[in-house]
């Protein structure tokens, strides 16, 4: 863990800074979100850009105002580095196939968007979903063509502290971690912590059932 803090100490600088621009404004830290992207794919910094999004969707449903800048963001984010792998084909010569047994599912949810009571958001969602499906997998297969190993291991111990922020602060943000009397953590509901433990329980022993050396 020690580790992965020192190496990688400019990208938890960058996500904090968006934490501490939306209690200027958040206004502020939306711009900030979206610059941030900008700049780690002028870099060529996939691996922050895949764990960046990744913690905009982690904090995107919590109830605290000082993460609103998430659930503006996300959409938004989604379709940036979508178009990043679609205006890069150098990086990005591998394309995913991922979401060939869902095209039937895509394709009726594009068709039957309009009867949802609220069809702009309907279709705001079938885009995010498609987009969820057919492009961002491709920054997967990249990653976990590249280097496995150093994807996995930042992905975990990212997400391991971000579960333990939310288990420090019963001490001293009890409400904001806890909803009706259950623990929700950062995330923003209860049922969302307990799926989100059980994934990351689920991935992480495959992970490790492949890569038994992943942490040595």
């Amino acid at each position: 863990m020690k580790a992965f803090f020192k190496q990688n100490a400019q990208f938890i600088f960058l996500v904090l800074s968006w934490v501490v621009a939306d209690l200027i404004a958040t206004e502020l830290a939306d711009v900030l979100v979206i610059i941030t992207f900008i700049l780690l794919k002028s870099k060529n910094r996939y691996i922050e850009i895949v764990l960046a999004f990744c913690v905009l969707l982690f904090l995107a449903d919590n109830r605290h105002h000082h993460f609103d800048f998430a659930a503006h963001t996300k959409d938004i984010i989604l379709i940036l580095i979508s178009l990043f792998v679609l205006f890069d084909k150098k990086q990005f010569p591998i394309r995913s196939v991922l979401f060939f047994p869902f095209t039937a599912f895509l394709v009726l949810s594009l068709v039957m968007f309009y009867r949802h009571p609220t069809p702009f958001i309907s279709f705001q969602k079938t885009i995010s979903y498609i987009l969820l499906f057919t492009i961002i997998p491709n920054y997967f297969v990249k990653l976990l063509d590249e280097d496995p190993k150093l994807f996995f291991r930042n992905f975990f111990f990212l997400f391991t502290f971000l579960l333990f922020i939310g288990l420090t602060m019963i001490f001293w943000r009890y409400k904001d971690v806890y909803y009706m009397g259950r623990f929700s953590g950062l995330l923003g509901n209860p049922n969302g912590a307990g799926s989100y433990c059980t994934v990351f329980s689920i991935l992480l022993a495959v992970v490790l059932f492949h890569y038994p050396n992943l942490f040595s």
